[in-house]
């Protein structure tokens, strides 16, 4: 009987431990919100470079400054904790299923400029 309550109690802890976020990670739900702002970085840059024809100083770096900027953090700590995420499939799956779920509830971007009519002349 103490055995069993004894590897009871080691698979629920070793349960839990799969599912916990180190403290110099990103939790799931910053990350989430991070790669989310990230994909859609990369969107915006990917139509301006079509729709530009000019070439200036836009770049997607700076985009991703921005967004890490924007959820205070930064690239070292983008990475270490993308790693890590990569290394536990369970949490990545949580992640990238509710980055999933939230984009089909956003309405698509809307890329181009809706035309003014023009005033019909009197």
């Amino acid at each position: 009987m103490i055995r069993v309550s004894i590897i009871a109690l080691l698979l629920f802890f070793s349960c839990k431990q799969k599912t916990k976020v180190p403290d110099n990670i990103l939790p799931v739900d910053k990350m989430e919100k991070v790669l989310m702002d990230m994909m859609l970085a990369d969107e915006f840059y990917n139509q301006k470079q079509i729709d530009s024809a000019t070439i200036d100083s836009f770049s997607r770096t700076n985009l991703y400054k921005a967004v890490f900027t924007l959820h205070k953090t930064n690239k070292e700590e983008f990475r270490k904790s993308l790693n890590f995420y990569e290394s536990h499939p369970d949490l990545l799956k949580t992640v990238l299923d509710s980055l999933h779920s939230k984009a089909n509830k956003k309405p698509p971007l809307k890329t181009e400029l809706p035309l003014k009519p023009k005033r019909a002349l009197k």
